[in-house]
Parts: structure tokens; sequence; C-alpha cells
């Protein structure tokens, strides 16, 4: 039988990650490189969006690729950087 229906082959997947496991770390500084060391993530090569489920009481910097707008939100009044690479 032939496939039927449409698969978008420009779909982005990513990767994603909340604020809660982030903030588990207890690290200063976040990026992909140390989300892989951590097994939060599979791939630093695919994209990563940061989700703001939880809550974030220490000041971070963080570098993903995207971020919701709650994450960035609880990022920045915690006192911390959302930075989009």
């Amino acid at each position: 039988l032939p496939m039927r229906g449409f698969k978008n082959l420009f779909k982005k997947e990513f990767q994603i990650v909340n604020l809660d496991k982030v903030a588990a770390l207890d690290l200063d500084i976040v990026n992909p490189e140390i989300l892989l060391e951590n097994g939060l993530i599979r791939s630093a090569y695919k994209p990563v969006k940061i989700l703001g489920k939880g809550e974030l009481k220490t000041k971070l910097k963080v570098t993903a690729t995207m971020f919701s707008k709650t994450a960035r939100e609880k990022i920045e009044k915690a006192g911390g950087t959302a930075i989009v690479q």
C-alpha cells in the first residue's frame, strides 16, 4: 500500500530539558556539553530547548538553542542569563 499523508522534512526536533533538572546540577554555567556529560541529553549537536518546569533559586548562565517564555523569565528573575546559541 502507498504511504498516505504528509511528513515535514524541515521539522526541527529539540531535546527537551526542564529547568528543575538544570537546577539540580548545582553549577554556575550550563551548556549542551555539560548537559550531555550529566546524561540529560543524547547529543550536543542537536538543538536543545529549556522548559520552565520547576523553580530556580541560584544564579545561572544557561546556553541553549531555545528557551520557553517561562524558563527565560525564571532564569532572569533569579539573576542569571539565558543565552541563545
